[in-house]
């Protein structure tokens, strides 16, 4: 079995880094909600740059989660034709 598999050790170690990235990069928006939720909630006036900040963390971890889960399937995003 194993000599069956480690031809392919490569390419599955690869496919399981870009999927952990991609995981951990998934956490961005959540964090980023709980920082929206503090930064608006909090008495006084709101700092509009850091609620910008945080919008735009959040938007970045979703897009890289995104590209990073999709590289992990293993599939080409635009399918040959021929």
């Amino acid at each position: 079995m194993a000599g069956l598999l480690r031809p392919h050790a490569g390419s599955f170690a690869a496919l399981v880094i870009l999927q952990v990235i991609g995981a951990v990069a998934g956490l961005a928006p959540l964090l980023a909600v709980a920082e929206l939720g503090r930064a608006l909630l909090s008495p006084g006036p709101v700092d509009r740059a850091h609620v910008w900040f945080v919008v735009l963390a959040g938007v970045a971890g979703l897009l890289v989660r995104l590209l990073f889960t999709a590289a992990s399937s293993g599939e080409p995003i635009y399918p040959s034709t021929g």
